[in-house]
C-alpha cells in the first residue's frame, strides 16, 4: 500500500486502515481466506430519522444496482457504509485492483449523496 502512496496502519482487529482525502477506509482482513479482498468506506452518511431511513433504502437500491462492484449498505440502523470486494488469485494481486475499487466506492458515494440531495 505504501507503494501506492498510502500510509496504512493495522487496527486492533487486524484490519488495514488508511485515509483518502481525509476520509477513513479500511481493508477487511480475513485470515482464513486471503484471496478475498474487501475495501470498506464506513460511516459516511448518518441516518437521523425513520423517514430518512426509508429514503436511504431507496437510494441504496438504485446506487447498488447501477454501480459496478460497490455495495451501499445500512449499518446498525443509523449509518451507512460502502464496500467493494473481489476474489484474487493471490493476495498480492490486490495492487492491480485497488485503484479501481477505490474509484467505484467514490462513484457510489457521489451517486448516493446526489440521490439523497435530489
Amino acid at each position: 500500500m505504501r507503494s501506492l502512496g498510502y500510509a496504512p496502519l493495522a487496527d486492533s482487529e487486524g484490519d488495514v486502515v488508511f485515509k483518502i482525502e481525509g476520509r477513513n477506509y479500511y481493508i477487511a482482513v480475513t485470515e482464513y481466506d486471503l484471496e478475498y479482498f474487501r475495501i470498506v468506506f464506513p460511516n459516511f452518511w448518518e441516518i437521523e430519522t425513520e423517514t430518512e431511513r426509508r429514503k436511504v433504502s431507496a437510494v441504496i437500491m438504485s446506487v447498488s444496482r447501477t454501480t459496478k462492484l460497490a455495495k451501499v449498505c445500512i449499518e446498525s440502523w443509523d449509518n451507512t457504509y460502502i464496500d467493494a470486494a473481489v476474489f484474487l488469485n493471490t493476495p498480492e494481486d490486490f495492487k492491480r485492483h485497488f485503484t479501481r475499487m477505490i474509484n467505484t466506492i467514490q462513484t457510489a458515494r457521489r451517486k448516493f449523496v446526489d440521490g439523497m440531495n435530489g
